[in-house]
């Protein structure tokens, strides 16, 4: 069906009414009358104007072909952006040789060039070349050659091809679809798919208590500090390191001289926020290129500024890497202490500093033995100022080891880096999870593929309601796909009892609640609900394997510390037994060594247990780490899966060996 039988010919103007009118009724404090006279000007607009301009808005720019703007309800593109030009709306960049240019010295030194050639194809530009006798080579070359040229000759040249035209005002109107949508992912855009009925979005209240943005001088520097940020990714993007390192430095020097101006969800929005981040890229550009040493320092200097929660883990983390590397043992050891004492150091980064102190306790142990380590403070972090190896990891979970086994596929070949790419028996490029479940069946088992996909969705789809809820200022405008605070602590804490109440029903009732849920909200738009990738029976069958107290437990995990625990789980959840059936655990020799397990004969821990799924040298990152000693306490079974090709080792590789889970 056509766009005209869902939605009125003026939709795109409906939509930019929405957004525009949206914002200045909630955020009028953050524009000056300049800005909300100009808002009043557009409404007041003669329909053709009116409609290009939102065209032009809606297109990705900055600059346009005048001869390519057609539209069937604007009768004049020409006369129409004359006519916006004369109100200030837009600027129009002509040709020297037009009747219409005025003063081309002044607009050409306004058009940007490189998003200017953008606006031309290919085979204008090497016509252009060949006029300044440069080679016709490659885009990625020939523009780069032509923004050498000088730049008033080539926009002439440029201009004599086509005219161009740009919104005079664009910052100012992204910056209303900004405050409207609360991210950069989202634009207008939206609105049309969701007219369309092609994303679905939840209903919810949008209940607003509080401004994000106090005064119009916190959005400004909350702009500025995104900036910065987009200025040092692209910088590394281009491989231009002095740069990046300049941008970081300075919004590194700027967070040190803030004071937090925002707490709880609604941080995200605060400069300090938006820097801090900044300021952690700084601190690994600063390990690369000024030593361990410095490192250690910013991220000292970091830490000792109030870092947010969101970061604290992460720069506790490599502050204890870089002390050691800087070769101080015991600044180490202490950095990994402060760490497992810090509350917003999260379950992976603990499993990280509890891993590097046991390494640590061995180098400080040897170097005592060889008589380095005379220092009374490494003494005393020998003697019990740090607990014995392996004391905190029991506060975390079991150090119990964890079963591995092998599977050997026949086919494979070599892909980008390096990457081991496996093929199914029709030659299709499969992933390595997809290999070591075809295993699992082939060997008389069943399972499905979990890794984070299958729980976020049986999150997202059992807390729907929950999720959802009235909560103050969480939903701040109508088409988000979560609330603003998941994935912080104030998730929780404002959903505590009805979170507490929904994990004891799922303990009986989860299947029911499943049915219901996915039935009334089936293709809904939700955070991690990845509504394509299973059926309802295959969510239910992971359900019931696992049993209601199973799923109960781990789903409150996840409310807990979603930003956290949604990375790091199992690839596979694997059971004994087809499906609908009780776990039988017979036809060993279907499970007996061969082509994909070995030589020796497997057998299942359990009727149910997950599976991580590696290569011969991957190993097990801190957030697998941390959700296996989940898993180990709350009495379910957790195996590694070596999928290995053709070239990996002999038949001694192949042995179910054992590796630890605390480190």
């Amino acid at each position: 069906m056509g766009v005209g039988r869902w939605m009125q010919p003026d939709y795109y103007l409906d939509n930019f009414f929405l957004v525009l009118d949206t914002v200045v009724e909630r955020d009028e404090h953050l524009f000056d009358a300049s800005e909300l006279d100009l808002f009043y000007r557009l409404h007041a607009l003669p329909s053709p104007e009116l409609r290009l301009i939102v065209r032009l808005f809606n297109r990705r720019g900055p600059y346009f072909r005048v001869d390519r703007l057609q539209y069937p309800e604007i009768p004049s593109a020409r006369d129409t952006v004359a006519s916006l030009e004369a109100r200030g709306l837009v600027r129009w960049y002509r040709a020297v040789g037009s009747s219409e240019h005025v003063e081309p010295q002044v607009e050409c030194r306004r058009l940007d060039l490189e998003a200017a050639l953008r606006a031309y194809t290919l085979v204008e530009l090497r016509a252009v070349s060949r006029q300044f006798e440069l080679d016709p080579a490659p885009r990625r070359n020939l523009l780069g050659a032509l923004l050498k040229i000088d730049p008033g000759r080539l926009a002439d040249h440029l201009l004599e091809i086509g005219d161009l035209v740009e919104i005079v005002h664009r910052p100012l109107l992204e910056r209303v679809q900004l405050l409207f949508f609360l991210n950069s992912r989202q634009d207008v855009s939206t609105l049309v798919t969701s007219h369309l009925a092609l994303v679905r979005f939840p209903a919810y209240r949008v209940w607003r208590t509080r401004p994000v943005f106090p005064d119009r001088g916190a959005f400004e520097e909350f702009l500025e500090a995104g900036a910065e940020r987009e200025a040092l990714q692209n910088a590394r993007i281009g491989k231009d390191m002095e740069l990046a390192e300049r941008v970081g430095g300075r919004a590194f020097e700027a967070f040190l001289d803030s004071c937090p101006s925002a707490s709880g969800f609604l941080e995200r929005f605060d400069a300090r926020f938006v820097r801090a981040g900044t300021a952690m890229e700084y601190a690994r550009i600063a390990e690369s290129r000024c030593g361990p040493a410095e490192a250690a320092r910013v991220y000292a200097a970091l830490l000792d500024a109030g870092l947010p929660e969101r970061y604290r883990g992460r720069a506790r983390v490599r502050y204890a890497l870089n002390l050691q590397k800087a070769g101080d043992l015991v600044g180490a050891l202490a950095a990994c202490s402060d760490g497992l004492a810090d509350p917003a150091v999260r379950e992976g980064e603990c499993v990280e500093l509890q891993q590097r102190r046991k390494r640590l306790l061995a180098a400080v142990s040897r170097a005592r033995r060889g008589g380095e380590a005379g220092e009374t403070g490494v003494a005393c972090l020998m003697d019990g100022a740090v607990p014995a190896e392996g004391h905190d990891l029991d506060a975390k979970g079991r150090a119990a080891p964890v079963r591995e086994v092998v599977v050997r596929r026949p086919v494979a070949c070599r892909g980008p880096a390096r990457r081991l790419l496996f093929t199914d028996a029709g030659g299709n490029v499969v992933s390595v999870e997809s290999v070591a479940l075809a295993a699992y069946r082939a060997a008389g088992l069943d399972g499905v593929s979990t890794e984070n996909t299958f729980f976020t969705t049986l999150f997202g789809i059992l807390f729907w309601d929950i999720l959802f809820s009235a909560v103050p200022d969480v939903f701040q405008a109508p088409y988000q796909d979560a609330p603003l605070d998941l994935g912080t602590e104030a998730f929780y804490s404002a959903r505590r009892e009805a979170i507490r109440e929904r994990v004891e029903e799922l303990k009986h009732a989860g299947l029911e609640v499943l049915r219901e849920h996915y039935t009334r909200y089936r293709g809904m738009s939700a955070r991690g609900v990845a509504w394509d990738a299973y059926s309802l029976d295959q969510l239910a069958e992971g359900m019931r394997r696992l049993g209601g107290a199973s799923v109960a437990a781990i789903l409150d995990h996840l409310a807990r510390d979603y930003a956290s625990r949604r990375r790091g789980m199992p690839d596979l959840l694997v059971w004994s037994g087809g499906p609908g059936e009780a776990g039988d655990t017979g036809q060993a020799e279907d499970r007996r060594a061969g082509a994909y397990w070995g030589d020796t004969e497997y057998e299942p821990l359990a009727d149910v247990w997950f599976v991580e799924v590696k290569s011969r040298r991957d190993r097990l990152g801190p957030h697998q780490r941390a959700w296996i000693r989940t898993l180990d306490a709350l009495g379910l079974k957790v195996e590694v899966c070596r999928v290995l090709g053709p070239e990996d080792g002999a038949v001694e590789d192949c042995r179910p060996r054992k590796v630890s889970r605390g480190g």
